[in-house]
């Protein structure tokens, strides 16, 4: 096998089946990869989420293609699996340079340096960067990257912004293939964030909003209608409505090369800004838009106003109305256990999400995740400010937003869950009932409306495993047990059970005694298994978790068997 120059690792928290992907393509650093390999140099992508991916698997690859450089784009909830597979690569690759970039590292560059042992941080965008590493450019003389020198932390000025005209369609065929795996469509219209969320750390990274011209944006969408045949397009960004011009004049375009007819897509939207520009709606449904989806966190204006976000909310009821009667699918989250949180403003946010279910009747889904301050957000660095006391800093009992980490003033911890947990009772099954998917949606069962909100774990499940129906009436009770894949990979794991790293099947919820408790599977558990099941977040091996909860490992191993049994946790190996 050739030699790469760089090499890319997507990682997924799990193991197949349950893999953290939303089918997207990880077009961040397949966009570098594409960059670097039209610059001259070797790159792929290697992406964990795809069924033929295993540690012996990377092995191979690494022995066999000795890369010189190796990147990972690090989110907060990914910290800890990279940190095992980098000391993976270590023994099997140690003459790799090892980088790391995305969210969590260009916030925490200097603690990203000394925790996961990597040579350089690249901060913001890393196409030039990465390419300035390859030809060999002097690090102090590389714009956007920390490093460290004997030891000493070196931080460079930030790297200016580039054109994203300057980098080539992200070409999915470096990614190493497999066949048994599809990604969507999708494309990145834009970069950058304008909005300053106190929850959020996109505005803080990228504040300028960067735009690839339409005339390439046309040939990106080109390249991939081979594959949005009975799909739906994926418009991946925070921002796309936010220029109305330019949205009009994105319209015009996809519908001359068959947007509605051939294909149809999505995008995330602003209340606001379309409530100022109605016109972008028709327009928008009109080139094949089926799919869109808000942001709105809040039925309550004092949590909004502490989120330094700006919503009208009767438009938003408007704009969902109107949305149902052209046939847009809509879906919208709703922060739980947020600023200031009590029952008074969950009431209130209940009640107005049932005056959007009315106004979609049929067309609209939502998903409740936790408030999860993550570093370089305000709520994380001041969080009494918003009368919350973080509890779980390091997200150890969560991911992807699935479990609560904070309290407030007014609630506990439990009361939180307990809360959401009844939310989800209450409000999903009269969404669910009323719910009319768009053909695409529907023949892809729940992928689209789950990934695409970012729940990854059911979307994965929900799409190879279980109908729309079941996943939600009966949760996920026994879908493991009948997977051969699963146990494929129980069988021939190599890992001792010390090693093995327990993933939660399900949102925990607390019980009227006040333990954790998992619905659909127990009624009851004992406090031990409730302690080990909220720790159980794909992030700990077993012996880590007996570690933090002072328990001997023998008593956590036996609750880990019971909770397997019962469906509660399915294992991973990294």
């Amino acid at each position: 096998m050739d030699k790469v120059d760089f090499l890319f690792i997507n990682v997924s928290i799990g193991t197949l089946p349950l893999k953290a992907s939303s089918k997207i393509p990880p077009l961040g650093v397949l966009s570098i990869a594409s960059f670097l390999e039209d610059s001259g140099y070797r790159s792929r992508v290697v992406d964990t989420a795809r069924p033929f991916f295993s540690i012996s698997w990377l092995k191979d690859y690494l022995a066999s293609t000795t890369p010189r450089y190796i990147g990972f784009t690090l989110y907060t909830d990914y910290l800890h699996s990279i940190k095992r597979l980098i000391s993976i690569i270590r023994n099997v690759s140690p003459a790799s340079i090892l980088v790391c970039g995305g969210p969590h590292a260009s916030i925490c560059d200097k603690s990203t340096l000394s925790e996961l042992d990597v040579e350089i941080v690249v901060r913001g965008n890393g196409e030039v960067p990465s390419l300035e590493l390859l030809s060999g450019k002097r690090l102090s003389e590389i714009a956007g990257i920390s490093y460290l020198i004997k030891g000493s932390y070196q931080r460079n000025p930030d790297s200016p912004s580039h054109s994203l005209d300057t980098f080539p369609s992200p070409d999915l065929s470096l990614i190493e293939p497999d066949s048994a795996f599809e990604y969507l469509p999708a494309i990145a219209p834009e970069r950058g964030c304008t909005f300053r969320c106190s929850f959020c750390a996109a505005g803080t990274l990228s504040p300028k909003v960067l735009f690839r011209s339409m005339n390439l944006l046309e040939k990106d969408i080109l390249k991939l209608l081979p594959m949005c045949e009975s799909k739906i397009l994926v418009l991946v960004g925070d921002t796309f409505t936010v220029n109305p011009s330019r949205v009009l004049e994105f319209c015009n375009m996809i519908k001359k090369i068959g947007g509605g007819k051939k294909f149809i897509w999505y995008a995330e939207g602003n209340v606001n800004s379309i409530r100022e520009n109605p016109e972008i709606l028709s327009a928008m449904y009109d080139s094949g838009l089926r799919f869109l989806q808000f942001a709105l966190e809040s039925g309550v204006p004092s949590v909004l106003k502490a989120y330094n976000k700006e919503v009208d909310l009767d438009y938003a009821i408007d704009l969902v109305r109107e949305c149902a009667r052209l046939g847009i699918f809509i879906h919208i989250n709703f922060i739980v256990g947020g600023p200031f949180e009590s029952d008074e403003t969950i009431s209130r946010t209940k009640a107005y999400a049932r005056k959007l279910i009315a106004a979609g009747n049929g067309y609209l889904n939502m998903l409740f995740p936790y408030l999860t301050p993550l570093p370089g957000t305000d709520i994380f660095d001041n969080p009494e400010k918003y009368g919350l006391k973080i509890l779980d800093r390091d997200l150890l009992s969560s991911f992807a937003f699935n479990n609560a980490v904070v309290e407030s003033a007014a609630l506990s911890r439990g009361e939180i869950i307990w809360h959401r947990f009844n939310i989800m009772l209450d409000l999903l099954g009269e969404t669910f009932a009323m719910m009319k998917l768009p053909d695409p949606l529907r023949n892809e069962r729940c992928v689209q409306a789950s990934l695409l909100a970012g729940n990854f774990h059911p979307a994965v499940v929900a799409d190879n495993y279980i109908d729309w129906n079941d996943y939600f009436v009966s949760g996920w009770k026994g879908v493991f047990a009948k997977l051969p894949e699963y146990h494929q990979f129980l069988d021939s794991a190599k890992e001792p059970f010390e090693q093995l790293i327990p993933i939660r099947t399900s949102a925990v919820v607390v019980n009227l005694d006040g333990n954790i408790d998992f619905p659909h599977v127990a009624d009851d558990l004992s406090p031990i298994q409730s302690r080990v099941l909220d720790l159980s977040a794909g992030k700990l091996t077993a012996e880590e978790i007996a570690s933090r909860l002072g328990e001997s490992f023998s008593a956590v191993k036996d609750a880990l068997i019971a909770l397997e049994k019962i469906g509660a946790i399915i294992y991973g190996s990294f």
